[in-house]
C-alpha cells in the first residue's frame, strides 16, 4: 500500500516526465494499429482464389467471389441489364488480378470501401451516353427534279453508312432522319446518274439529276453472255421493254412490229389471237422453215412470255447467230430476257389499258336498188329480193382490247423475286371472233453463298381463241369466207327467209350469207402451257464461272370445229365435227464454263466452252364425225353458242 502511494506520488510530483511517457505510449499504440490495418488489407487482396466459369452472368461471378473471399458487392438494380456474361478460368490467382479480368470488358469499374466492392459506371461510358443524349438525329428534306424541272417519283434516297433510306413521292419530295455526325446521302434512279451529298445538319436539298451516258456502256445479251454496246461488232438489234409495251399486243412477236430494222412481222390472218410470221432479213429457205429461233432466259426453243414480262429482246441477224446456236440460228436468233426482282423495298406495278378497234377502208358497195338494176341488165328475168341489207354493217363490230397486268418484285442482298399476272382480252371487229389469254410469270434468284447463285424461272399460260373463216380456201358453196361473202352477197336478200332459215346466194354459187357463216360455224382453239428453268451459277475462281441449267416445257393445244346443218357444208352431210390435238414437250440441259479477264480497264478477254443436250417430243391426234341427230351437239360448252339479232 505504501508502494502504490509512493508511485502515484512520484508520478504527480513530476509532471514533465509523465507527459513524455503518455505521448510515447500513444505513438506506439498508433503504430501498432496502422500495422494491423495494413496487414488486414494486404491479407484481403493477397488472397488467392480459383474459379472456372463459362458464359456466366456477372451477378453469379460476384456471388462466387463473395463466397471465397468474404467481400460483398454493392450495385444498383438497373445496372444488371448492362452487365455482360463472363468467361473466367483462374487457379490460385490474387483477388486484385481476378477483379481486373472480370471488369476488363464491362462498362463498369469498382472501388473498395471496407469489406465491400462498390460497382460504378466507367467515366468514359457515362460521358459517351451523355454526348449521344445531347445530340439527337435531325431531318433532311428536299425535292428532286430532272433536267427539265419535272419532279421525279421513286428516287432512292439512302444513308450510305446504314443503308437505310426512303423514296421520293409524286412531287419529288422526301424526308429522311439522319444521325449526328458526318453522313453521306446517296441518290439513285434508273437511267440517271447517281449522286452523293455530304450532310451534317438539318437543311433542305434541291437536287437535279441528269441522264446517264449509257449508250456505249449498255450491255447487250448475245448467246450465253453479254457485251458492251461499244464493243459489239456483229449485227444485233435491241428492243427494250418500254417499246414492247407501247401498245397492247397479242404476243411478243406482234410487239416487235416496226421496232427494229431488218425484222419483218406480218399477221397470218386478222383473227384475234392469230399467228404472226417473223422473218429476219427475209426468207432464207424454199422448202424448210424460215422462222428464227427464240431463246428465253437461256432456254432455246422456249415458249414466249407476254410482252409485259419482258425486260429486253435482242435479235442476232448475222453469222454470229450460227456461231453460237449452229444451224438452228440460220434464220436469226431472238433472245428474250424476262424481268427480275431487285434489292430494295417491295415494288408493285399495275399496267392497265382499254382500247377500241374499227375496220378501215370499208368498201362502198351497191345498195339493193343499184344491185338489182345491174343484175337485170344481164338477166332480165331475175326476181329481186325485198330487203336492202348492208352486209358489211352486219358482220363488222366495234372491236375492243383490254390488257391488265399486276406484278410484285423486290428482295434483299440474298433473295430477289418477281411475280406477275397478266390478262389479255380481245373482241374482234368481226362477229363471233375473240381471244383471251391469262399468264403467270415468276422469277426467283437466291444468293446461297458468296460463290453459289441459284434460281428458278416459272411461266404458265392459258389461252382461248374463237375464230371465223376470214380467209377462204376453196370458196364455192361451202368454203366462202365471212368477208368475201359480205362483198359479193346480194344486198336485196334478207338475213332470214320467211320460213326462218338463213338465206343463201341466188346469184352465182349458192353460198351461205356472211351472217350465217359468222355465227353458226363453231371454231375454237384452247391451249395450256407450262415452262420452268432451274439454274445454278458457281464462281470457282476470280473470273472463272460455271453455270448449269435444266429446263422443260409442256404445250397442250386443241382445236374443235362444228358445222351445223344450217350451213351448206353441214347440211349436205347432216352436220360435221372435227377435233384435233397436239402435245409438245422439250427438255434441255446446258453446262458451260466462262472465263473473263480484264486488262488495265480497257481490254477484256473472255472464253466460253460447254455442252448442251435437248430433246423434243411431239404427239398429235384427231377425230371427225358426221350425221348428227341434232345441231345441239355443239363443240363449245353449253351456253356458248352465239346468237344473232337483226340490227
Amino acid at each position: 500500500m505504501q508502494i502504490m502511494q509512493k508511485t502515484a506520488y512520484d508520478a504527480f510530483s513530476q509532471p514533465g516526465k509523465c507527459l513524455i511517457k503518455i505521448i510515447l505510449i500513444m505513438k506506439v499504440t498508433a503504430f501498432l494499429l496502422l500495422v494491423g490495418c495494413l496487414h488486414a488489407s494486404g491479407k484481403g487482396f493477397s488472397q488467392k482464389i480459383s474459379l472456372s466459369l463459362k458464359n456466366k452472368p456477372l451477378v453469379e461471378v460476384f456471388q462466387k467471389i463473395e463466397t471465397l473471399t468474404g467481400y460483398g458487392f454493392i450495385y444498383a438494380k438497373e445496372q444488371v441489364s448492362k452487365m455482360k456474361p463472363v468467361d473466367l478460368h483462374v487457379v490460385k490467382t490474387e483477388l486484385f488480378t481476378v477483379l481486373e479480368m472480370v471488369f476488363k470488358k464491362q462498362v463498369f469499374s469498382y472501388t473498395i470501401s471496407g469489406g465491400n466492392i462498390i460497382i460504378k459506371e466507367k467515366p468514359d461510358t457515362k460521358v459517351e451516353r451523355e454526348t449521344v443524349e445531347q445530340a439527337p438525329p435531325f431531318n433532311i428534306t428536299g425535292r428532286i427534279v430532272n433536267e427539265e424541272g419535272k419532279p421525279l417519283e421513286g428516287v432512292s434516297v439512302v444513308l450510305k453508312t446504314s443503308k437505310k433510306g426512303v423514296s421520293t413521292n409524286s412531287e419529288g419530295r422526301f424526308s429522311i432522319e439522319v444521325p449526328q455526325g458526318s453522313n453521306v446521302l446517296v441518290f439513285s434512279y434508273v437511267g440517271l446518274e447517281s449522286r452523293e451529298i455530304k450532310v451534317s445538319e438539318a437543311t433542305f436539298l434541291d437536287i437535279t439529276m441528269k441522264p446517264k451516258d449509257t449508250e456505249s456502256q449498255e450491255v447487250i445479251i448475245v448467246g450465253y453472255g453479254g457485251v458492251r454496246k461499244s464493243d459489239l461488232t456483229g449485227s444485233v438489234s435491241s428492243v427494250k421493254r418500254k417499246d414492247l409495251t407501247a401498245y397492247p399486243a397479242t404476243n411478243a412477236v406482234q410487239a416487235l412490229q416496226g421496232r427494229t430494222a431488218g425484222v419483218l412481222v406480218q399477221a397470218n390472218n386478222g383473227n384475234p389471237g392469230g399467228g404472226f410470221k417473223i422473218r429476219v432479213r427475209g426468207g432464207t429457205s424454199v422448202n424448210a422453215s424460215s422462222d428464227p429461233i427464240f431463246v428465253v432466259d437461256g432456254f432455246a426453243g422456249a415458249l414466249l412470255p407476254p410482252p409485259e414480262d419482258i425486260e429486253s429482246m435482242e435479235i442476232l441477224k448475222d453469222a454470229s447467230a450460227t456461231a453460237i446456236y449452229g444451224s438452228r440460228g440460220a434464220n436469226g436468233v431472238i433472245l428474250i430476257t424476262t424481268k427480275r426482282g431487285k434489292a430494295g423495298k417491295p415494288r408493285i406495278e399495275i399496267n392497265s389499258s382499254y382500247s377500241t378497234q374499227k375496220e378501215i377502208n370499208r368498201l362502198d358497195l351497191l345498195n339493193a336498188e343499184e344491185f338489182v338494176g345491174l343484175i337485170k341488165e344481164a338477166n332480165p328475168t331475175y326476181t329481186p329480193g325485198t330487203a336492202n341489207t348492208d352486209w358489211q354493217d352486219l358482220i363488222f363490230n366495234k372491236g375492243s382490247i383490254q390488257n391488265h397486268q399486276l406484278s410484285f418484285s423486290g428482295g434483299n442482298d440474298a433473295v430477289h423475286y418477281y411475280v406477275s399476272g397478266a390478262y389479255f382480252d380481245q373482241k374482234g371487229v368481226i362477229t363471233n371472233s375473240s381471244f383471251r389469254r391469262f399468264s403467270i410469270t415468276s422469277n426467283l434468284d437466291f444468293n446461297a453463298t458468296s460463290w453459289l447463285k441459284v434460281g428458278l424461272n416459272l411461266f404458265t399460260q392459258s389461252n382461248k381463241e374463237t375464230g371465223v373463216i376470214t380467209q377462204e380456201a376453196t370458196g364455192g358453196s361451202t368454203g366462202t369466207g365471212v368477208i368475201a361473202g359480205a362483198f359479193k352477197f346480194g344486198p336485196d336478200q334478207p338475213v332470214f327467209r320467211q320460213d326462218g332459215t338463213y338465206s343463201i346466194a341466188v346469184v352465182g354459187d349458192p353460198f351461205d350469207n356472211p351472217v350465217a357463216t359468222a355465227v353458226e360455224r363453231q371454231n375454237e382453239d384452247v391451249g395450256d402451257r407450262l415452262q420452268y428453268n432451274l439454274y445454278a451459277d458457281f464462281s470457282i475462281l476470280k473470273g472463272l464461272k460455271f453455270k448449269t441449267t435444266f429446263a422443260s416445257f409442256t404445250n397442250n393445244e386443241r382445236n374443235g370445229q362444228f358445222t351445223p346443218t344450217t350451213l351448206n357444208a353441214g347440211r349436205n352431210v347432216g352436220g360435221a365435227a372435227t377435233v384435233a390435238g397436239r402435245k409438245g414437250k422439250s427438255f434441255i440441259n446446258e453446262n458451260f464454263l466462262t472465263y473473263t479477264k480484264q486488262f488495265k480497264a480497257k481490254h477484256t478477254l473472255s472464253g466460253l466452252g460447254g455442252v448442251t443436250y435437248q430433246k423434243f417430243i411431239n404427239e398429235s391426234f384427231g377425230a371427225s364425225s358426221q350425221s348428227f341427230l341434232t345441231n345441239s351437239c355443239l363443240f363449245l360448252e353449253p351456253g356458248r353458242r352465239v346468237g344473232f339479232a337483226a340490227r
